[in-house]
């Protein structure tokens, strides 16, 4: 049996790895848009503050017996009448993939923030190990004393632990009334407590609407829920 996988992070790679073990005679393809197979994207908030320096370390396994690996292939049209898969690379063109059975682990996609300006230079989003990279290049060529956060999940914490970490000023802000919305609120009153005890600015109930540039600074602007403007200043160099 061929099993033809798209995506290889956890779940892509755990999806070849059980299907090996069930049965090892199949023959198992994953497609992976990146150059990245399994590596832990929710720690690359430690690769960014130093604690973990080789990005290479969050690869979660650096082998896959039997497993074919196609590294840079991303998915564009599945044919299930014909079962096959066309597939895009840049480096060796366009190829088509049969199979017999076929698994989409893709995981979500980014969602993009309606807020103006955030594709400016100096502002990063952080889903990828690309995203990661070009803000760690900032961290180490810009060394910003300031830093804005937008979004209090896991990763936007972990983030705000990575940059005082690096001895930068962080602001969170967030549009829900508390930071890890998705837990109990009592908890995420007290988490967003001991972040102020560390010099962490926590601003909740508050939007971000617009992002500026003048000169070396940055000026995040926005609104409460009680449409009062909220402002904040990110700087590389103050």
């Amino acid at each position: 049996m061929k099993l033809l996988i798209i995506g290889g992070s956890d779940a892509g790679i755990s999806a070849a790895l059980h299907a090996r073990e069930l049965d090892p005679g199949t023959e198992i393809t994953v497609l992976l848009a990146d150059d990245f197979p399994n590596y832990s994207i929710c720690g690359l908030p430690f690769f960014l503050s130093g604690e973990t320096p080789d990005w290479h370390s969050l690869a979660h396994r650096i082998e896959f017996e039997d497993i074919d690996i196609r590294r840079g292939h991303t998915a564009t049209r599945i044919d299930p009448d014909t079962k096959t898969v066309d597939v895009r690379t840049v480096a060796a063109g366009d190829f088509r993939f049969s199979y017999d059975k076929l698994i989409i682990g893709t995981g979500a996609g980014p969602q993009e923030p309606p807020i103006e300006g955030w594709r400016s230079p100096g502002v990063f989003p952080l889903h990828t190990m690309h995203d990661s990279f070009a803000a760690h290049d900032y961290l180490e060529t810009a060394k910003p004393k300031r830093a804005v956060i937008i979004g209090a999940g896991y990763i936007g914490l972990e983030m705000a632990d990575a940059l005082t970490h690096r001895g930068i000023e962080v602001t969170v802000a967030c549009r829900p009334a508390t930071v890890l919305s998705t837990v109990d609120a009592e908890f995420g009153r007290a988490v967003a407590s001991e972040l102020q005890s560390r010099g962490v600015k926590v601003c909740t109930s508050v939007e971000a609407h617009r992002i500026t540039r003048d000169a070396d600074h940055f000026h995040v602007s926005g609104a409460t829920n009680s449409n009062r403007i909220a402002r904040w200043f990110l700087s590389p160099s103050e």
